[in-house]
């Protein structure tokens, strides 16, 4: 196949063989559509390559990964190769994996590849090309690598469904798929380490993969992309130690009750994030908490009542406002998951100005309106300070109860904040019962408060949409990190 002027779809473009691959490609003149998970190296290879289309997805949303080379052929008219380098490593004694992380190696190692090859078939011209890069390990497994290597050799396989499909069913005259070694690449195929990219899913990939997450066991052993390296933490390690468990009650009891609190009315808005991004946002001492290899940010909507000191009394009037906050998702190196404000919106001053000289929490006075008519509620939200950051959100709730799926979980059994205060970093404990949601289906919104808290402005809606009618919360004192 003539490379210059060929249409090729590179899925995986983000990684480090996907990029240099997609690079080459466009020097010997080809054009280009790129596929990645990560955003922000998308644009960058994008750049490098020169003008053309790109696309976000994740192979772990099999619906996403089959209708990317439908995508590629609309942007360029046509295709003449499909290049598949997604993949992920999981590292670890076979007992020890657990079913979650070993359907999510398979997944994205074996089903997602095949799943764009199948589809690419339909698209790809007479004489054109399908490739896919596996790895050695098809052939050969090393130890402790054994689900990797399953999923490679499926894939490197002439007889798994996928491959066989094209081989001896395919479009016409299309020649059968090739698998291509790599060498040479930038970096390392696979490597262990701090995970810097992002992952999650959608459709049928999200839904398994919340259901099965559950069952992993101790966090997030698994760190993925669909297009580059896989990053691997193994046994669900935080920096210094291991990650506590996601749990529906606080792992911890309070040694003393500082405050307590009711929230009320909640709505939480919930999108994928850069970690490389909330990790420049986060105290020091902490990372960025990741679900899957995915980080992610939260809009949160609700009703602050009875504050009170210790056991006193609840405080009245200044201890009944409205709030709206953005919050990230930390961990430390004791293994303590949290979160992070970004910024917290409320309509008392006094308790904006306490919060922020007491704990270094970044409050905000703003107008904040709450109504709630039948089954509707909304929240609207405007700072007073003139920078026209604020928040939006209308909502209808149903009464029929709603069971949180395992990224959701993640997402809301926080048990604590990490915060900084005079140059120390310090976590801030609480308790309250097991969340209890009710469908929520989301009719507007607006997320001007994610940007204005440092952060890129979602570009879809949100992956997840929740309400819950209350919860009274108790807080402990603040622990300071080493």
């Amino acid at each position: 196949m003539e490379i210059r002027g060929a249409r090729v779809l590179v899925a995986g473009a983000t990684g480090d063989i996907g990029s240099a691959l997609a690079e080459r490609l466009a020097g010997l003149g080809a054009v280009t559509a790129l596929a990645g998970r990560h955003p922000g190296r998308l644009a960058e290879v994008r750049e490098r390559c020169g003008p053309g289309p790109s696309r976000t997805f994740d192979a772990w949303d099999l619906d996403g990964a089959e209708g990317t080379a439908a995508w590629a052929a609309w942007e360029l008219g046509g295709l003449d190769a499909v290049v598949v380098c997604v993949g992920v490593a999981a590292f670890g004694p076979v007992g020890e994996i657990g079913e979650a992380v070993a359907e999510h190696v398979m997944a994205v190692n074996a089903l997602a590849p095949m799943a764009i090859l199948r589809s690419a078939s339909a698209h790809v011209s007479s004489g054109g090309l399908l490739a896919a890069v596996t790895g050695t390990v098809a052939r050969s497994a090393p130890a402790g690598m054994a689900d990797y290597a399953a999923a490679k050799a499926a894939l490197a396989d002439g007889r798994s469904p996928g491959v066989a499909a094209l081989r001896h069913g395919g479009a016409g005259d299309l020649p059968a798929p090739r698998r291509v070694r790599i060498r040479g690449a930038r970096g390392d195929r696979h490597r262990s380490g701090p995970a810097t990219g992002h992952h999650g899913g959608g459709g049928r990939g999200r839904d398994r993969g919340g259901h099965a997450h559950g069952s992993a066991g101790r966090g997030d052993r698994c760190r993925t992309g669909s297009g580059g390296a896989g990053y691997v933490v193994t046994g669900g390690a935080s920096p210094g130690g291991p990650v506590e468990d996601v749990t529906p009650l606080s792992p911890r009891p309070l040694s003393r009750v500082l405050f307590r609190q009711w929230w009320r009315e909640l709505v939480f808005l919930h999108w994928a994030a850069d970690p490389d991004e909330v990790a420049r946002l986060l105290p020091p001492g902490t990372s960025p908490d990741l679900h899957l290899g995915r980080t992610y940010v939260g809009l949160v909507f609700f009703r602050m009542d009875h504050l009170a000191l210790g056991r006193g009394p609840a405080l009245p009037y200044l201890g009944n406002f409205g709030e709206v906050n953005v919050r990230l998702y930390s961990r430390d190196a004791l293994g303590r998951r949290g979160v992070v404000f970004r910024s917290l919106d409320c309509d008392r001053l006094l308790p904006v100005l306490t919060a922020r000289a007491a704990f270094g929490l970044p409050y905000r006075w703003a107008r904040i309106r709450t109504r709630r008519t039948g089954a509707g509620i909304s929240y609207d939200s405007l700072r007073r300070d003139g920078s026209g950051a604020g928040a939006r959100v209308r909502a209808e709730v149903s009464p029929e109860p709603y069971e949180a799926n395992a990224l959701e979980e993640f997402l809301t059994c926080r048990w604590g904040l990490h915060a900084q205060l005079r140059g120390h970093t310090y976590y801030l404990p609480n308790t309250h019962p097991r969340w209890t949601f009710s469908r929520c289906e989301l009719t507007s919104y607006d997320e001007t408060a994610i940007a204005a808290a440092g952060l890129r402005a979602p570009r879809e809606d949100p992956v997840s949409v929740l309400y819950a009618r209350g919860v009274p919360v108790r807080f402990g004192p603040p622990l300071r990190l080493a």
